[in-house]
């Protein structure tokens, strides 16, 4: 599912330090339940309706146009890796270093 191009493709990554990074990041997941990763980062699903029509669009390119919802992985404040939960799996789609998949507007701005 990875997608290595795009707005979002894994292709942006500009150094190996920034994907040593993620990956060290998600290293510190591996042990913890999606709740208990829930609780302390929160990361969660989102419909596919409340994401950006850009990026719905790419899904489609994609052949991924059946998804119903995509996980929100919080990496940071705005870096955000999204992808599929299946069960326990995670299959990582886009990596998202500004937050732009699902832009949110922030509460009292």
């Amino acid at each position: 599912m990875l997608d290595l191009n795009g707005a979002w493709g894994w292709s942006n990554i500009q150094s190996k330090d920034s994907l040593v990074e993620i990956v060290e990041k998600l290293k510190n997941y591996e042990s913890m339940t999606w709740s208990e990763i829930e609780k302390i980062n929160n990361s969660h699903l989102i419909p596919i309706n409340k994401i950006s029509k850009k990026a719905r669009e790419r899904l489609i390119e994609r052949e991924l146009g059946d998804l119903e919802t995509l996980y929100s992985f919080r990496l940071s404040g705005r870096e955000r890796l999204w992808g599929n939960r299946d069960n326990e799996a995670f299959y990582i789609i886009w990596w998202d270093p500004k937050h732009t998949v699902y832009p949110v507007q922030k509460k009292h701005t």
